[in-house]
């Protein structure tokens, strides 16, 4: 029995030090993010570089469905793994460049939710730097641009929380605080700064605080 016993320790020991040394060999992580790829047609990867549970860096993202086409030049983030054992993911930072959001209309009448299909996120979701650079949104003849997006992110369950969030474009910079419960109402509450330039003439600024949700402020 204590053969066994030892045995069974050993087996157990290696294959957690597999696991380790798959998930620290950057040719595996390549092979799993292309694999994940192939599962979800919508998704597309051009170049990856890096770990899945440390630092990656992504160039050429696509995904492409019924209603939304997005296109990002670059991604790239870094991950706390030891936050994994915690039931976190907690990401120092994660930045986007160049990104390129295409609103659709939709070929069939999509099926409305239920209230009880909201999901639940099982874990902390937490970004300290999260950062969008150049963003372009089109929806049929519109066109809207976006400087830089700047923002921390907090994610558990329903709730999603945004912390000195700012957005900077041609004409307008928002700053923020705000929390969403991801209902299906959304139920919001934020803190707003606005400042809208009115050229060769002056800044106006706008504080204001607004709660409500997706029918009624």
């Amino acid at each position: 029995m204590r053969r066994l016993y030892r045995s069974g320790l050993f087996i157990l020991a290696g294959a957690v030090l597999v696991l380790f040394l798959l998930l620290a060999s950057h040719k595996f992580n390549h092979w799993l993010i292309y694999k994940a790829t192939e599962m979800l047609p919508e998704l597309s990867v051009i170049q990856v570089d890096g770990l899945l549970f440390s630092e990656l860096h992504l160039r050429g993202l696509k995904y492409q469905a019924e209603t939304v086409h997005i296109s990002i030049d670059s991604a790239s983030y870094r991950l706390n793994w030891a936050s994994v054992f915690a039931r976190k993911l907690q990401f120092d930072y994660l930045h986007l460049s160049d990104v390129n959001i295409v609103l659709l209309e939709a070929e069939h009448e999509l099926e409305e939710e239920h209230e009880d299909s909201a999901f639940n996120m099982p874990v902390k979701i937490q970004v300290s730097d999260l950062a969008v650079h150049k963003v372009q949104i089109s929806q049929n003849d519109a066109r809207y641009q976006i400087e830089k997006i700047n923002l921390a992110l907090l994610y558990q369950g329903k709730n999603l929380k945004l912390n000195e969030f700012s957005l900077q474009s041609n004409i307008i910079q928002l700053d923020a605080d705000a929390e969403l419960q991801l209902e299906p109402l959304l139920p919001f509450k934020a803190d707003l700064t606005i400042v809208q330039s009115i050229p060769e003439l002056a800044d106006i600024t706008t504080r204001v605080s607004v709660q409500g949700d997706s029918q009624k402020i």
